[in-house]
């Protein structure tokens, strides 16, 4: 079963050197059936062995031993060094900038003879996380001003500064394909309601969409031939339905195990 998996994976990265569009489509049916034949064939081998293994143990007899590879795996760490190398080396990959302050932060901040004044307005900051250096100074300009800000960013950067655990994003791999602006009606705002920014959420969905053509296809006339002739249609799209259609009945019903009608519901 491995081995047909891999022809098929060969076959397949291999299509895409194949000009004859008709004769793609056609490769690609044949591999998906091919593909699922092969599964089934498996399964059925599979499925035959239980019952030889069921009928001996009746017998009094021994089923098929099941031999467990001894294989290491490519990320078998052996040695317990490389092991706390490995963890070092992940837990730097998952740590990012961000900022925040505290009570002990503007305490030291005192200490650096910030005035008071100035730090009695960043406590309105305080347990709010940035995890950006430009978020952070944007949200000290709006507590104090951006004359206060330019002259006091340095020492406010060096100790807001901490590092904090990233943990894995679920949509880091996910292309966007548009953007919607989401306002807030301003009408509802109280006075002292100050901007933070935007915050991002990503929803994924997806559409499928029809792909009708219309083939203007230019046409001469030969008296003296007594001929027509027009200009050809794209390979694939002979007959009244597209290359697309054809191969994705052929994935439905073999693939997908779908009935003709559920099929044709679907269409």
């Amino acid at each position: 079963m491995n081995e047909i998996s891999e022809i098929l994976k060969d076959q397949q990265n291999q299509m895409a050197s194949i000009v004859d569009t008709k004769a793609n489509d056609t490769i690609t049916v044949l591999l998906n059936v091919i593909e699922v034949l092969s599964s089934e064939n498996a399964t059925l081998r599979e499925t035959a062995q239980n019952l030889k293994d069921e009928n001996n143990r009746l017998k009094g007899e021994q089923g098929k031993p099941k031999i467990k590879g001894n294989k290491k795996s490519d990320g078998d760490i052996s040695s317990d060094k490389e092991r706390k190398n490995a963890e070092t080396v992940g837990s730097k990959d998952l740590q990012q900038e961000a900022f925040k302050l505290s009570k002990n932060t503007l305490d030291k901040l005192k200490e650096q003879r910030i005035p008071q004044e100035i730090l009695d307005k960043l406590k309105k900051l305080c347990k709010q996380s940035y995890s950006s250096k430009d978020e952070f100074i944007k949200a000290v300009e709006l507590e104090i001003g951006e004359k206060l800000s330019c002259k006091y960013s340095s020492l406010l950067i060096k100790h807001a500064l901490y590092k904090k655990r990233k943990g894995k994003s679920k949509v880091v791999d996910i292309p966007i394909d548009r953007e919607v602006k989401c306002s807030v009606d301003k009408n509802q705002l109280p006075e002292d309601a100050k901007s933070k920014g935007h915050e991002n959420k990503v929803v994924q969905d997806i559409i499928i969409k029809t792909d009708n053509i219309v083939f203007t296809r230019e046409s001469y006339y030969s008296p003296s031939q007594n001929k027509t002739y027009l200009g050809e249609i794209p390979k694939g799209y002979e007959g009244g339905y597209g290359s697309n259609i054809k191969s994705q009945i052929v994935i439905f019903k073999y693939v997908n195990n779908m009935s003709i009608p559920k099929i044709g519901d679907f269409f």
